[in-house]
């Protein structure tokens, strides 16, 4: 098999394969942060610049953003899918960078099972990847439909 896809591409298979072990290693800690270990969610997000929109709430900052994220409800999410995509450089000048697309289910204390859709824009930060955008969405079943 041709390593490279498009020789004039930074997309070769082994990029590719890098970016999706990438993203499952940050989801995998992201959610089980998010369901069990809240308290060390701070770590996750760049600095004042990162912004969180949560099902239409929005906030920025690491610290508001932990606050917020904090007063949620105790949940366990369930990973359907991801997907990851590398960012250009015109969308983050002077940083390796990736979208991150979720979607899954969340269950919130004394809440029915909900379907959400989550996308992320991490950047490296030394050996650490960091949010700068967290965009989070529950799923509500429209009530026309059968």
């Amino acid at each position: 098999m041709n390593e490279n896809i498009d020789p004039a591409s930074k997309f070769t298979t082994s990029h590719i394969r890098e970016a999706a072990r990438i993203g499952e290693q940050f989801t995998k800690l992201y959610y089980e942060s998010m369901d069990k270990k809240r308290s060390v969610m701070g770590k996750l997000y760049k600095d004042e610049d990162s912004v969180l929109s949560w099902n239409g709430h929005g906030t920025k900052g690491s610290e508001a953003i932990v606050k917020y994220i904090s007063e949620l409800p105790s949940c366990d999410h369930e990973l359907k899918s991801m997907d990851i995509q590398s960012l250009p450089e015109e969308a983050a000048p002077n940083q390796i960078a990736y979208l991150i697309a979720t979607a899954g289910t969340v269950r919130y204390k004394n809440m029915k099972k909900t379907a959400f859709n989550q996308n992320f824009i991490i950047s490296a930060e030394g050996s650490k990847w960091k949010i700068i955008s967290d965009v989070f969405r529950l799923q509500e079943t429209p009530t026309n439909m059968t």
